[in-house]
């Protein structure tokens, strides 16, 4: 039976170039943590690869300690995604929705209104543009997903 008083550590990223390695790198970290009393979730942790030097290059899953582990092509981190590819055109369009999303509902309230045009400016720059910036320090900003920005930005405006 499981024990309901198990602590968890959280957002712990393991690198490694070999599958083998990381795996066991995960094992170590289990035996590593049960003297203090943490618990790795085994239904939270994922690997994310493209080139793992296996057997079987691209399997769904493996196994650590008996436990299934999910191979994935990305994954969210401190809410943004992150790409095995490395690109950030994905994250950079969901950030878009999600912001188009925010201003739709922001602008159905302020279209008839009598607010002025500065504040609306500063209502866009205090709550919706922090949400399509929001990991911007992690982008790989290409010539094209600026361009998309750059549109998205006028079309806020």
């Amino acid at each position: 039976m499981k024990s309901y008083n198990a602590y968890f550590a959280g957002d712990i990223a393991v690198l490694s170039e070999m599958l083998e390695i990381l795996i066991l790198s995960l094992e170590i970290m289990y035996y590593e943590a049960l003297p203090l009393g943490l618990e790795i979730n085994w239904d939270k942790i994922k690997i994310q690869g493209f080139d793992f030097n296996t057997a079987n290059p691209n399997p769904a899953s493996v196994s650590v300690l008996g436990n299934p582990v999910e191979l994935v092509p990305s994954f969210m981190y401190l809410g943004c995604r992150i790409d095995a590819c490395g690109g950030s055109e994905e994250e950079i369009l969901r950030r878009i929705e999600i912001t188009r999303g925010c201003m739709k509902s922001l602008t159905k309230n302020m279209r008839h209104s009598s607010i002025t045009h500065s504040v609306k400016l500063q209502l866009f720059n205090t709550y919706d543009l922090p949400v399509l910036l929001y990991g911007l320090e992690m982008w790989d900003v290409t010539v094209k997903s600026g361009k998309r920005l750059d549109a998205f930005d006028q079309w806020c405006l």
